[in-house]
């Protein structure tokens, strides 16, 4: 099986990012390259985008072990 999940961040709406790899940043986790992609639910005053995740059931990382 498979492990799914997806992320929702929102951005401002005057700049919309296109489909990429962006660069994001958080104080606890550093940087991160993400894929992601803008989606329904937009509107003006906000631009919502989504980052899908994947991993085979029972992925153990190796940080974890």
């Amino acid at each position: 099986g498979v492990h799914q999940f997806s992320l929702i961040f929102h951005g401002p709406a005057d700049r919309v990012l296109p489909d990429a790899i962006h660069a994001l940043s958080h104080p606890s986790f550093g940087t991160l390259d993400i894929f992601l992609t803008p989606v329904v639910g937009s509107n003006a005053a906000r631009t919502l985008y989504q980052a899908c995740f994947s991993r085979p059931a029972g992925f153990v990382p190796e940080s974890v072990k």
